[in-house]
């Protein structure tokens, strides 16, 4: 049977996929339907609507990282009013931000110089059951600590090492600290998401009677998270939260 590409709406959870026979507009868990966490480049699925159950083919998928998608996300989030769950990814995706910083310090860069996939995965489980119970403020400051001194870990043995002493109650670095980074622009962009509020708008969302936050300050947490990540990116050289993204560019890991 034929197959058409269908129209596609990508987003962080699912893909939104129109049916140009019939025109249904289906909806696609990635988790539950499609089955993967991974950007789909191509893949074959059937029309949902009962009376068509045409195959579609899925393509053009967006290839951002978790956190860029969750800001992504807060595009159709804004223009439908959701303000909170605007404030709720936004918070989220510092989180994931965070967390992906950790894991290329302390497994892809070791892993750019020990090609033992048995060892990375190892550690791999070892630092996501440690990182489970992290806050955003302990992701936080664990983030600004190692961004701020520089910290490289180049061995399996070292990581192993700070993943033991990894703790959720990370003080919050001195602005003595983050201004002694040998960086001046670094410094800035540390500086700045020290004093990221997002966290705490949510907070009062989830345990202060459900706030509702205004609009001005969706746009104003939205826009700081875009230029804050975009220069982070570029100035720790962060790309992928991806083992074979790192593999076949290794020269971004020297």
């Amino acid at each position: 049977m034929e197959r058409l590409e269908a129209e596609i709406d990508p987003s962080y959870e699912r893909v939104i996929a129109k049916c140009k026979r019939c025109g249904h507009r289906n909806i696609f868990s990635r988790v539950d339907d499609l089955k993967t966490y991974e950007p789909v480049g191509g893949m074959e699925i059937s029309c949902l609507n009962p009376d068509c159950g045409f195959p579609l083919w899925i393509t053009g998928d967006i290839v951002n990282c978790a956190y860029e998608m969750l800001l992504i996300d807060c595009s159709d989030l804004m223009k439908q009013k959701h303000y909170i769950y605007c404030i709720l990814n936004i918070s989220q995706a510092y989180e994931m931000f965070f967390s992906q910083y950790i894991r290329y310090t302390l497994l892809y860069v070791p892993y750019a110089n020990d090609r033992n996939l048995a060892r990375f995965r190892e550690l791999y489980g070892r630092l996501g059951t440690k990182l489970g119970d992290f806050t955003f403020a302990g992701l936080r400051n664990t983030f600004l600590k190692w961004a701020a001194t520089g910290l490289s870990i180049r061995s399996y043995s070292l990581a192993e090492r700070q993943i033991d002493v990894l703790s959720p109650k990370e003080d919050t670095p001195s602005d003595s600290l983050i201004e002694g980074c040998s960086r001046p622009e670094l410094a800035n962009l540390l500086a700045a998401v020290k004093c990221v509020k997002v966290h705490e708008i949510r907070n009062d969302v989830v345990h202060h009677a459900g706030y509702r936050p205004r609009r001005i300050q969706v746009e104003s947490c939205l826009s700081e998270a875009w230029t804050l990540f975009s220069g982070l990116c570029d100035a720790l050289r962060i790309r992928r939260d991806n083992l074979d993204w790192y593999d076949a560019s290794n020269s971004s890991l020297a």
